[in-house]
């Protein structure tokens, strides 16, 4: 594994930073005049990272570039079929076609604040985070665990220059890849693509899985230029 600079270290990192902060955001609020400005620029779209590395992300890219080209959003009727997207499928009321959180689908019978639940809130707090709703909604929603891998990149850069450090981090990043998001974020993307009626969440749904997929490799391999 050829050694990287610094500098590369760093670059890498804050682009894994970028994506996780935008796909957060996308999870963690109902559609609002912010957050579609923002997704519906091309330009902003056409630049997102990885979309070369992984298909799913290029795909997910070209399905929002579409969904904008047919929908004003911003018209009164789209944003509600837009929101009534959203409501459907992660808040109800009734049953959820893709409930967002972690022990829904790691639990066999899909309770919730599970064990997989208190494993995710252990890793936040041992770099002293607590999620926003905290003891309303469980620690593992995947705007929550999103924002963790998020805030674990701050770190990251923060310590780019201790190497001991900046490997510890890394490894756990890995680690809840591996232990939560990875366990269970393949087929709720997979839930949102089958039953979402819009092109906007479908499309938000594959650049997740897709990012997912390469930034477990991504991680490894800095954790290999490091070792």
């Amino acid at each position: 594994m050829e050694k990287l600079s610094t500098l590369e270290h760093a670059n890498i990192i804050e682009t894994r930073m970028f994506l996780y902060n935008i796909l957060k955001y996308a999870f963690y609020v109902e559609p609002n005049i912010e957050l579609i400005k923002l997704f519906s620029e091309d330009d902003f779209l056409m630049n997102l990272p990885f979309k070369e590395e992984d298909c799913l992300i290029s795909e997910g890219i070209y399905d929002l570039i579409e969904y904008f080209k047919k929908n004003d959003v911003l018209e009164t009727n789209n944003f509600k079929c837009l929101h009534w997207d959203y409501t459907k499928m992660f808040v109800g009321p009734g049953s959820l076609p893709a409930p967002p959180w972690g022990s829904a689908y790691i639990t066999e019978d899909r309770l919730l604040f599970q064990e997989s639940t208190l494993d995710a809130r252990k890793s936040y707090l041992k770099y002293n985070l607590i999620v926003k709703n905290y003891l309303q909604e469980p620690d593992d929603h995947i705007g929550s665990e999103l924002d963790f891998m998020y805030r674990l990149c701050e770190f990251a850069v923060k310590n780019i220059d201790k190497p001991n450090k900046l490997i510890e981090i890394l490894e756990d990043q890995r680690s809840f890849l591996n232990e939560h998001i990875g366990k269970w974020v393949f087929e709720f993307s997979d839930d949102i693509i089958e039953y979402s009626d819009t092109l906007f969440y479908k499309g938000i749904a594959k650049i997740l899985k897709g990012f997912i997929r390469i930034d477990k490799v991504i991680v490894s391999d800095l954790i290999k230029t490091l070792n």
